[in-house]
Order: C-alpha cells, then sequence, then structure tokens
C-alpha cells in the first residue's frame, strides 16, 4: 500500500510509458527495502538505478503461488463490498491504479462487475510466474542474489545482508490472503470507509426525504378527495 500511498503518480506514469534509471532513483533513493508488486516486477529496473543493492528471491512453489493468488483476487470478490465501494472517489481512483498494475503485470488479469463473479485466466497468470522467476534467476548478479526459503528463517538473510542473526521468531504475516486486515488501518482504506459511509447517509437522506414527499403528496391527494366526497 506504500507503494500507491506514496508513489502512485510516479507509478503510473510508469504503469503506462515507462521509466527511467533516473525515475526508480529518485523514488526510491531514501528507501532501504522494497518487497511485493509492482516492485518485484520491475528488480531488474530498480537494481540498475542502485547497482550495489542486495536481491532477495523467495523460491515458492507454483501450485502454492497460485492458490495464494487467487485467494487474494478472490478475496474481494464479495457483492456487497463490491457494491458499496462504488461509492467512494478513492476506491475507484485506487482500483484504476491497481488494474493498471495487474495489467502492466500479467495482462488482463481479471474481468470484474458488481454482479458477476471474477474471471481470472489461470494459465496466463502461470505463464507470468515462469518467465519471471526464470528471467529473474538467469540474470540477477550472483553475487549479489539470495535465493530463499521462508521455512529458512532469519540466518540466511542476515549472513547475506552482513548482519547480526535476530534472535526472534520469523514473523508470518499476510497467512491466508489476510491482506485486506493488514490495510485496514491505512490512510486509503479510511479514506474508503468515510466516503462509503458518507455515501450510504446520503443515499438513505435522499430515499427518506422522498418517501416522504410521495407520502406528503398522497395525503393532500387523499384529503382532498375526502374534502370533495363529503362536500357534495
Amino acid at each position: 500500500m506504500d507503494n500507491y500511498e506514496q508513489l502512485s503518480d510516479e507509478w503510473m506514469k510508469i504503469f503506462k510509458g515507462g521509466g527511467t534509471t533516473e525515475d526508480f532513483r529518485r523514488m526510491f533513493q531514501d528507501v532501504d527495502a522494497v518487497t511485493d508488486l509492482p516492485c518485484a516486477f520491475f528488480w531488474e529496473e530498480i537494481h540498475k538505478a542502485f547497482p550495489d543493492a542486495k536481491i532477495i528471491f523467495n523460491q515458492r512453489d507454483e501450485d502454492e503461488w497460485w492458490i495464494s493468488f487467487k485467494r487474494q483476487i478472490l478475496s474481494s470478490d464479495i457483492f456487497v463490498e463490491k457494491l458499496f465501494s462504488r461509492l467512494s472517489p478513492t476506491w475507484h481512483h485506487f482500483d484504476n491504479w491497481l488494474q493498471k498494475l495487474l495489467g502492466t503485470v500479467f495482462g488482463k488479469v481479471t474481468t470484474d462487475s458488481i454482479f458477476c463473479p471474477m474471471q481470472y485466466s489461470e494459465m496466463g497468470c502461470r505463464m507470468v510466474y515462469r518467465r519471471h522467476n526464470t528471467y529473474l534467476l538467469k540474470n540477477a548478479p550472483k553475487d549479489k542474489l539470495l535465493i530463499f526459503n521462508l521455512d529458512d528463517g532469519w540466518e540466511p538473510i542476515c549472513k547475506f545482508l552482513d548482519l547480526p542473526v535476530v534472535d526472534k521468531p520469523f514473523p508470518h504475516k499476510n497467512k491466508k490472503s489476510n491482506l485486506k486486515n493488514e490495510i485496514q488501518g491505512t490512510r486509503t482504506v479510511s479514506r474508503m470507509k468515510s466516503e462509503i459511509s458518507t455515501g450510504i447517509s446520503v443515499i438513505l437522506c435522499t430515499f427518506s426525504l422522498f418517501v416522504g414527499y410521495i407520502t406528503y403528496q398522497n395525503s393532500t391527494f387523499v384529503s382532498n378527495f375526502v374534502d370533495k366526497f363529503i362536500s357534495k
């Protein structure tokens, strides 16, 4: 979410027309480390901007990756959530950014609408995953690359970075695609919630006024009708 909240305009420029080494250097000049998309996809461009940087590649079973990735996609495929999210201008901005990101990395990953479930190309996503891994393993500088397995814990990373081995359990967040819970406290999601709440309030208020108006009109009509009937 940091990439969106702090660098959304810069990334959008790259998604649409590419970027230069200087662009990446300017974006990450005060950053110690990056992870996940879109940075993982643009690892080579970032490394050109910072040639002394080290690369940690998490080698993961493809089927395991796909199950996790699919779960992430489907975790937002909920009718009520998709319906109410349309009330947030921030959601529209973020969704446009996210679709540009996914389109850049995977091509067209999913098709989505409020009333239909998401559709995605498993074959296409898996092909992108394989190509990315193969290209990185072939082209990343061997003296700057660590092929890392999460089960190995802190020791390989700390030795690779010339740091003392951490004496704490290795963290494991986002278990079972719990990413939505992880980003609940971000500025973006908080703004979305506020806008959705405001939108719902406006709709309810408008509906109440409409019902009140219709009720008033009907009561006036009935009253006039009764007055005319009695007068006769």
